[in-house]
């Protein structure tokens, strides 16, 4: 270490620490814009807390911190990443640490993509495109049903159905 300054050693599983001037060092060379750097908003609420209610209080001050467009709420244990990019439907990644402790692949891509490459999670299609495929969605099942009705109702009748009761045998209990 450049410094000389000794660090205590760190256990297994603690994430690795910098000293603050080697903190400085690393940030003295960056060269990301504030457009770059300012993409995503974070509200971290203690554990077990309402993460909606992060989420409403993130919301607020949104618009302040130039309307980023990745919102992310975390108590430590779970995390939501909320789109928020202009013209696009609202989505929510959630995942939780046993999530990355089991399978790291979906949640960790989700993180890399928070710190790294934002636009990686703008949602495919704009709520006029998700308009337009529940409205085709919604044509098919019309038609389909329809046929179904139709198709139901050139059937011919069983004879129960044709005296208008059937009756049972056997007893019938009180």
């Amino acid at each position: 270490m450049a410094t000389g300054t000794a660090r205590p050693a760190a256990s297994p599983a603690a994430a690795p620490t910098l000293t603050p001037a080697e903190f400085g060092h690393k940030w003295q060379g960056v060269t990301t814009t504030e457009r770059a750097s300012a993409r995503f908003a974070w509200e971290y609420k203690g554990k077990k807390k309402d993460l909606k209610a992060a989420y409403r209080q993130l919301n607020d001050y949104r618009e302040d911190l130039d309307n980023p467009p990745l919102l992310v709420v975390s108590d430590l244990d779970r995390f939501e990443v909320h789109t928020n990019f202009t013209g696009t439907p609202h989505r929510v990644h959630a995942f939780t640490l046993a999530d990355i402790a089991h399978d790291p692949t979906e949640p960790l891509t989700i993180l890399r993509a928070v710190f790294r490459d934002p636009d990686a999670l703008r949602p495919d299609m704009t709520p006029e495109e998700v308009t337009e495929e529940a409205a085709k969605l919604f044509g098919t099942l019309a038609r389909t049903s329809s046929r179904a009705s139709r198709s139901t109702s050139t059937r011919p009748s069983s004879p129960a159905s044709r005296s208008g009761s059937a009756r049972s045998s056997g007893s019938s209990c009180m």
